[in-house]
């Protein structure tokens, strides 16, 4: 059996201090870091769920109709085809314009090519003739040997130069300096280009000097 004791050894009993509840302990205690940082992430997701847009209409239906919103009107197909006729017309003319002017500059171009060629072979010819001259013995065959070779040189051409020979330098005594010069003219026909404000013929003129041979008879 427990001993019983009285009212006065109750009294006279050391007062035990009451322990604190587990409730009041959590509700005094401070939270620690972990708690508070969980609570600022749950603030900003519930914070960017309420900014975020509404969802779009989701379905085959709700896609009609939003496709619907947003798409532009459709062209009728009359419309496309007069655009089409349109720009066919305006190819057309295009066309019309560009072609003389683009054959107008090719035959600028044949012509250019045609001149500076003939210029050069005329001026060739020329050179060679005075060469040809001044290895003759006499006038008259330094004349005809001149003429010869320019139109040799010339003829594919399509032309028949004109061809003078100054032979005063077989007169002069041997030992002295002396040349013979060659003046060559020769007529291009450039008619089929039709080019306006071309003539039909172009005469191209060259000159060439040669030295005669100091020590060789002259007649």
């Amino acid at each position: 059996m427990r001993p019983r004791h009285s009212p006065a050894g109750r009294a006279n009993a050391p007062a035990i201090p009451a322990q604190p509840s587990a409730r009041t302990d959590t509700r005094t205690r401070p939270p620690d870091w972990s708690t508070r940082l969980a609570d600022r992430a749950d603030a900003r997701a519930r914070a960017g769920r309420a900014a975020s847009p509404p969802e779009q209409p989701t379905g085959r239906a709700d896609a009609r109709v939003s496709a619907g919103q947003t798409a532009a009107p459709s062209r009728r197909p009359g419309a496309d085809r007069r655009r089409g006729a349109r720009q066919r017309g305006s190819a057309t003319l295009e066309a019309v314009i560009l072609t003389p002017a683009l054959l107008l500059f090719v035959a600028l171009l044949v012509f250019a090519g045609r001149t500076a060629l003939a210029r050069q072979a005329v001026q060739h010819a020329a050179w060679e003739a005075a060469r040809e001259a001044s290895l003759a013995r006499t006038a008259a065959d330094a004349r005809a040997a001149a003429s010869t070779q320019a139109t040799a040189l010339l003829t594919r051409l399509g032309c028949h130069p004109a061809v003078s020979v100054d032979t005063t330098g077989f007169a002069i005594p041997v030992t002295q300096p002396a040349q013979v010069s060659v003046a060559v003219a020769c007529t291009i026909d450039v008619g089929e280009l039709a080019l306006p404000g071309v003539p039909g013929t172009i005469t191209f003129h060259a000159t060439a000097d040669s030295p005669l041979d100091r020590y060789r008879s002259r007649g």
